[in-house]
C-alpha cells in the first residue's frame, strides 16, 4: 500500500430515485486504491450552482432539497490524511411531480 498518495476514485457509483420527486440516493464502494485509510468522502453534485460538497464517512448519500424532474451529475471523491483523491462522476434524475391517487374499495 503506497501511503504517500492520495486514494483512487471510489467504484461503482450509482444514483437511483428516491421516495421524493426532491431527492435521490448515491451509492457507491471505496476505491481499489486507498493509499491508506479513508477518512471521508466528498459527494457534490450540479446543475445547482454552486453546490455545497457534502462530508460522509458513509458509502451511500441521500441528497435532498433538489428540484423534480431535474437531470443531476454527482460526482464522489475519497480522502485521507494526504488529501481528496480523483472523483467518480456519474448521473440521475429526479422523480416527476405525480398525482396522488386515492384507492376506494367497497365490500357489499
Amino acid at each position: 500500500m503506497k501511503w504517500n498518495f492520495v486514494p483512487g476514485p471510489p467504484t461503482n457509483v450509482l444514483v437511483s430515485a428516491s421516495t421524493t420527486p426532491e431527492s435521490l440516493v448515491v451509492e457507491w464502494d471505496p476505491p481499489d486504491v486507498t493509499n491508506g485509510v479513508i477518512t471521508h468522502y466528498f459527494v457534490t453534485w450540479s446543475p445547482d450552482d454552486p453546490s455545497e460538497p457534502i462530508i460522509t464517512n458513509e458509502t451511500t448519500y441521500t441528497l435532498t432539497g433538489l428540484q423534480p424532474c431535474a437531470n443531476y451529475t454527482i460526482s464522489v471523491s475519497a480522502s485521507t490524511s494526504k488529501g481528496s483523491g480523483t472523483p467518480s462522476a456519474t448521473s440521475g434524475t429526479t422523480q416527476a411531480v405525480g398525482k396522488n391517487f386515492v384507492h376506494v374499495i367497497f365490500f357489499i
